[in-house]
């Protein structure tokens, strides 16, 4: 199986969980690929960096909160 290389200018990272949330309000309709940068918090707290960054966590609750959204919204 050949390696699946992600296209550079579709992978996106957000400061935090409402950014993350206001990007797929505004692009959901027409991306068909995102390619999500995510931090792992306690490890990057601990090297000083990850503040307002998105992690995992966050990540999928805002996915998973948008999709039963817009399901609800289109009926499915």
């Amino acid at each position: 199986m050949a390696p699946i290389v992600p296209d550079k200018k579709k992978i996106k990272s957000f400061p935090t969980e409402a950014a993350f949330e206001a990007w797929l309000a505004a692009n959901h309709a027409r991306e068909t690929v995102l390619w999500l940068r995510l931090y792992d918090a306690p490890r990057a707290a601990a090297r000083g960096r990850g503040e307002g960054r998105l992690s995992l966590g966050c990540g999928v609750r805002a996915d998973a909160l948008w999709r039963s959204r817009t399901a609800s919204a289109t009926g499915g």
